[in-house]
């Protein structure tokens, strides 16, 4: 009966612990994640600025389509995509539900090219002298570009990035200190049966053996079901996550499971050893504070 009881409550500290270890490295890890990918992200956001440059009312469509190209020629510029005045008139037409050709008897709209830039000449001084070539041609009325997000944008990604490197290191401090205190409260559970075995002569690797062992196995169960996890996140999300430019399946980011598996048995490991070492220096009178 007894038996049974102890074998039920080790299987229970088990679980527990397995369970508050994946959550805080299923955390670590979508983090981690995020943090390798930062700098994807920051050239996508970039990469996704757009430029518009409005052509004159007089310029004919086959004007339009020869700066296409030039644009399309030049290696700053990543895409470029011509809407013409037809295009624009029809989408406005369908988003106000309202026919305002018809209404007005012309078509005040110009023809558009959209201008995305490679990251690196969204950079403010870059923009200008791109911005300058924009608007070289005759046949460019005007070049729009939202410079106030740009600014922002540019000023705050090299912030971020530090940021994120301070989070990163925080939140290890604390997925240790978490794990920790899981480890030591399952041990605490087991301080008797330590003490017992050191009464009986037990050697001291003989007593914290088991206890390291389990502490490993707890370890890495723990980083195969935070990694299961993010996967699965990742395999239900990969839309959303594809736009963001992050796909966990490239081998820089695939690194992060072993890393994780590796991570929670190290961190298992260290912890149980020395919550050994302190009830194994403990008082018999402290046994029961």
């Amino acid at each position: 009966m007894a038996g049974n009881y102890l074998k039920k409550r080790l299987r229970v500290n088990f679980i527990s612990v397995v369970i508050s270890q994946t959550l805080v490295l299923f955390v670590l890890g979508i983090f981690s994640i995020l943090l390798l990918n930062a700098r994807q992200i920051a050239i996508n956001l970039k990469e996704n600025l757009t430029l518009l440059v409005v052509l004159k009312q007089d310029v004919g469509t086959a004007d339009a389509r020869r700066l296409l190209k030039v644009f399309e020629a030049d290696p700053r510029i990543r895409t470029a995509e011509l809407i013409t005045r037809e295009e624009a008139a029809q989408t406005l037409k369908e988003e106000l539900d309202e026919d305002f050709v018809e209404f007005l008897g012309y078509n005040p709209l110009s023809d558009v090219i959209e201008v995305k830039l490679q990251a690196q000449y969204t950079e403010p001084g870059e923009m200008e002298i791109v911005e300058n070539y924009l608007k070289s041609d005759p046949i460019v009325d005007e070049v729009v570009i939202d410079k106030d997000l740009m600014y922002l944008m540019n000023a705050n990604i090299s912030k971020l990035s530090y940021l994120a490197v301070a989070v990163a290191v925080i939140l290890l401090l604390v997925s240790i200190g978490l794990i920790n205190s899981s480890i030591r409260l399952s041990i605490f559970s087991s301080r008797f049966i330590i003490r017992t075995m050191q009464l009986v002569g037990a050697t001291y690797w003989f007593i914290i053996r088991p206890y390291i062992l389990t502490a490993v196995v707890q370890g890495a169960v723990s980083g195969m079901l935070a990694s299961g996890a993010i996967y699965l996140l990742y395999y239900y999300g990969r839309g959303w996550l594809t736009d963001l430019m992050i796909d966990i399946s490239g081998l820089e980011n695939l690194v992060i499971f072993p890393v994780l598996i590796l991570l929670g048995m190290l961190i298992s490991f260290l912890c149980t050893f020395f919550a050994m070492n302190k009830y194994l220096k403990l008082d018999i009178e402290r046994l029961y504070l």
